[in-house]
């Protein structure tokens, strides 16, 4: 995990170095590298075990709502007894629910809580599987990531910062190698995904 002091020192040495870009100021850059840090976030949400999170809930009876994880949180799968719960929508649910109380099978969200369908009769352990939107970087903070993801984020902060100076044709080659080094950190996570599911 690469330190944003570090980060910066990349950028400039590395990646920003035509004499006429303009960009100097470095609270600039730092909030450059941010933008890029939640694009890159947003691109490998759902390919890259590093920001997969769990958490439990006690759900107890006659209660159907719960809180998320974070209100940033993007829940990704729900376990109960060893069985994934069925993700759905409202409009599915109010369908499904045919009986008032059980063991919840289903669950929706709806502005910012988890709904258990049906509503349980009695007290469950539920795992929750979530992805969570990491912070912003300042002065001191590393990067969560691992420094092999330096590159996508310090190709994108640099395409960020070619467009505010008007220099489009730098700015072209930056995203266009972002796009090379997200493609090959997904194929990366894949591949060795697949190999831990082989080796179970």
């Amino acid at each position: 995990m690469t330190t944003l002091a570090n980060l910066h020192t990349y950028l400039s040495n590395d990646y920003l170095r035509d004499p006429n870009s303009r960009i100097r100021p470095t609270d600039t850059k730092t909030r450059s590298i941010n933008q890029a840090y939640r694009k890159l976030q947003a691109d490998m949400l759902f390919s890259t075990w590093e920001q997969e999170l769990t958490t439990t809930q006690t759900l107890t009876s006659w209660t159907s709502q719960y809180n998320k994880p974070t209100l940033t949180a993007t829940v990704t799968a729900i376990v109960i007894d060893n069985s994934e719960l069925l993700f759905t929508t409202f409009d599915e649910a109010i369908e499904m629910w045919t009986i008032a109380q059980g063991k919840p099978y289903a669950y929706y969200i709806r502005a910012n809580k988890i709904n258990y369908i049906p509503t349980p009769n009695t007290d469950y352990t539920a795992t929750v599987y979530y992805q969570a939107w990491l912070t912003d970087m300042e002065t001191g903070d590393s990067s969560e990531y691992p420094s092999d993801y330096d590159d996508a984020l310090l190709c994108y902060t640099s395409y960020i910062l070619f467009n505010q100076v008007q220099k489009y044709d730098n700015a072209t080659v930056m995203r266009n190698r972002y796009e090379e080094a997200i493609n090959a950190i997904k194929m990366k996570v894949f591949y060795t995904d697949r190999a831990l599911f082989m080796n179970m």
